[in-house]
């Protein structure tokens, strides 16, 4: 017996339930389709006008950056200039030390050291400093005669007497030649740039 095995009947006609959907579904997606498109191209300007933002913003860091920089230079060209300072003493080791004491303030500038009152008296000539640190004991000048010529000669020039002694009659001859102020060796670390600075702003004797 030969049974005979034939391919299966396959039905073409159209599903009467799924066709019907098709056309449907179709007809909603191209809606869907065209609102996608305006999103897409809403997007794009709301990106675009993010980026508008964006560049705006970076102007406005760049004008205050520039803002900021100029006011950094204008700080800057404010600052006042340094105090010039003379160092007249007859030891240099001493007159090393000071400088190294005035050196680490960015009010001071030393311009000059003086080995005795002769020399002290023609620095402040040439060199006009605002300050002179003048040791009291010196050789050819004493300090007293040499602040009397250095006063004679720049009026606008402060002399601050530097001594190891505060003997009423040191200081009184300070004053009679015409120094700002006087300070005792021993007080010169704790004391001096303070002085300094505070006898540019005294009247002259």
């Amino acid at each position: 017996m030969v049974v005979q095995i034939r391919e299966p009947d396959l039905d073409e006609r159209p599903d009467p339930l799924l066709q019907p959907g098709l056309p449907g579904q179709g007809e909603r997606l191209l809606p869907a389709l065209a609102r996608l498109g305006r999103v897409d191209a809403l997007l794009e300007a709301i990106v675009a006008g993010h980026q508008q933002l964006l560049d705006s913003l970076a102007d406005v860091v760049l004008s205050h950056k520039a803002t900021l920089t100029g006011q950094d230079d204008r700080v800057r060209a404010r600052k006042p200039k340094p105090l010039r300072v003379l160092i007249a003493d007859d030891h240099r080791l001493f007159a090393e030390a000071l400088e190294a004491i005035l050196a680490a303030d960015d009010r001071i500038e030393v311009v000059g050291q003086a080995g005795d009152g002769g020399e002290a008296v023609e620095l402040a000539k040439k060199l006009g400093p605002d300050v002179v640190l003048m040791d009291v004991s010196m050789p050819v000048l004493d300090g007293f005669e040499a602040t009397r010529e250095i006063r004679a000669a720049s009026e606008g020039v402060r002399v601050l007497m530097l001594t190891g002694s505060n003997s009423r009659a040191d200081v009184d001859r300070s004053r009679e030649a015409g120094a700002s102020g006087y300070v005792t060796k021993d007080r010169i670390a704790s004391e001096l740039v303070a002085t300094i600075v505070e006898v540019t702003h005294r009247r002259l004797p």
